[in-house]
């Protein structure tokens, strides 16, 4: 089924979307599932079409991991890519839309990817807290003032997570209050 036009080989649009799939879960998904026996998913690839060589399949999965790989690093949104694509005069169109069907089902999970490998140091995984109120305290003042007890979970993917723990007074959540809007202020003019 593979017809030769212009030095590429023109597949049926299904097994280009299969190919640009795989091509997506092995090198920038990088799919554990797809990781661990890439041998077995492109005999997959093979088995749906026998007339299908394995060097064109090498060949497609090769110009698909390119494709895919500069639109992620690049941050590419899909019509962003899709002006690449088209811009390409060597390319063949099938492929082409099969990538760009691919990212636009992937889009999101390639942004998460990206976003979690170019992040190196800790973040924060969860927050919980409550208010307390102090019954017993050496100072008559302390006695039935209202006190926040936080506890923070951080830690980056590598690592075993790392639990803290702290009480925050009225004035002490006031201010920090403050620098979070004082923060989100900023995070939303960028």
């Amino acid at each position: 089924m593979l017809m030769p036009r212009t030095g590429f080989l023109v597949w049926p649009k299904m097994d280009l979307e299969a190919v640009a799939e795989a091509a997506m879960r092995l090198y920038v998904l990088e799919d554990p599932r797809a990781i661990a026996d890439p041998a077995a998913l492109k005999q997959r690839l093979l088995a749906m079409d026998p007339s299908v060589q394995p060097e064109a399949l090498e060949e497609q999965l090769t110009i698909c991991r390119a494709r895919l790989e500069e639109a992620a690093a690049a941050g590419y949104n899909s019509a962003q890519l899709e002006g690449v694509l088209k811009g390409e005069e060597s390319g063949d169109p099938a492929l082409s839309e099969a990538i760009l069907v691919v990212w636009r089902r992937n889009e999101s999970k390639v942004q998460e990817v990206v976003r979690s490998k170019s992040f190196w140091g800790n973040k924060l995984q969860r927050m919980s807290w409550r208010v307390d109120v102090t019954s017993q305290s050496r100072r008559v003042e302390e006695i039935n003032q209202p006190c926040a007890i936080v506890e923070v979970q951080i830690g980056s993917q590598a690592s075993n997570p790392e639990f803290v723990r702290f009480e925050m007074e009225k004035e002490m959540l006031s201010q920090m209050h403050e620098e979070v809007q004082k923060l989100q202020s900023l995070i939303s003019q960028s």
